[in-house]
């Protein structure tokens, strides 16, 4: 199930912040990677591309790649820190990133209808928020 035009955009702080694409499929685990995910042969990915853009030319932190999801199905989980690309973390100045964000969920894709993105918010390099504590981002996946 896809859903390429997303079009989500928002300005936080001097972070430009943008989801443009997700994506829920079930992929079969080749057998040397099953480790990843608890030894199973099948898994169902939520995968997200985001955009991200420091506007200003102080250090902010910002963490999409540490994200949280929740599902229409009940599921919370946390972002999968080692098949998302590195999208988060200090932003040294005008600099930008772009990449997955991926989440293992139990669901079948065909399962999924709404899913929220849950995502806190920047801070400064003294760990000050520099703008909302979160941010949350609900969207259908069944296009």
């Amino acid at each position: 199930m896809k859903n390429r035009d997303l079009g989500i955009e928002e300005t936080i702080g001097p972070i430009i912040f943008q989801i443009d694409k997700v994506q829920t499929l079930r992929l079969e685990v080749a057998s040397d990677y099953r480790f990843f995910f608890d030894d199973q042969k099948e898994v169902t990915i939520v995968s997200f591309n985001v955009i991200v853009e420091n506007t200003s030319d102080e250090t902010v932190s910002f963490h999409p790649n540490q994200a949280r999801l929740v599902t229409n199905t009940g599921e919370q989980v946390d972002a999968d820190l080692v098949i998302s690309e590195d999208v988060g973390g200090e932003f040294l100045g005008k600099v930008k990133k772009e990449g997955g964000v991926l989440f293992h969920v139990e669901s079948m894709p065909e399962e999924l209808t709404e899913v929220r993105f849950v995502v806190e918010g920047p801070y400064d390099d003294q760990f000050r928020k520099i703008a909302e504590e979160r941010y949350e981002y609900t969207i259908d996946v069944t296009k």
